[in-house]
């Protein structure tokens, strides 16, 4: 089933990645959804503030992914990963990618979207949860972040 937005590939992912982090990696990944667990969801909303389309990344990518971003020590997204929890900086950090990720489900085609908020999937809306586990039109990547490690993460879209 075709969805309003775009569901990024692979290359669309890629050139975004380059612009964040320089070097990262990315191949065919692992399915996440709102049964990963610590997996966080970056919620995205049409103008009428109606759910439209998710990001669900694994701890790994969100710990990574956040730290990175501000050159955290790997050690401290690796803590993340083992206690299964965000600290509030990465979990600020991560927000922000997510925010530029946003970019990724629009095209000149697309109706306008963007990012509401970031949730742990336990504390997601169930319109965001049911989008995560029953899209049908998904794409689904592993990032190789340098310096930090490898982590998953799913783009949905109604």
């Amino acid at each position: 089933m075709a969805t309003a937005f775009n569901i990024p590939n692979e290359i669309e992912l890629k050139s975004y990645l380059m612009m964040l982090f320089d070097g990262a990696g990315i191949a065919p990944g692992q399915a996440v959804d709102a049964n990963t667990p610590g997996a966080i969801l970056g919620a995205f909303i049409d103008d009428d503030d109606n759910p439209v389309a998710a990001c669900i990344a694994d701890i790994e990518f969100a710990a990574f992914s956040g730290c990175s971003m501000t050159m955290l020590p790997a050690g401290a997204a690796e803590d993340a990963v083992k206690d299964q929890k965000l600290e509030p900086m990465m979990l600020d950090n991560f927000s922000e990618v997510m925010n530029i990720f946003s970019r990724l489900f629009m095209n000149d085609k697309t109706p306008h979207l963007r990012l509401s908020q970031c949730y742990s999937v336990n504390d997601a809306p169930e319109a965001f949860v049911a989008m995560a586990n029953g899209a049908e039109d998904r794409s689904n990547m592993e990032v190789d972040i340098p310096r930090y490690g490898k982590g998953n993460v799913s783009f949905v879209a109604v």
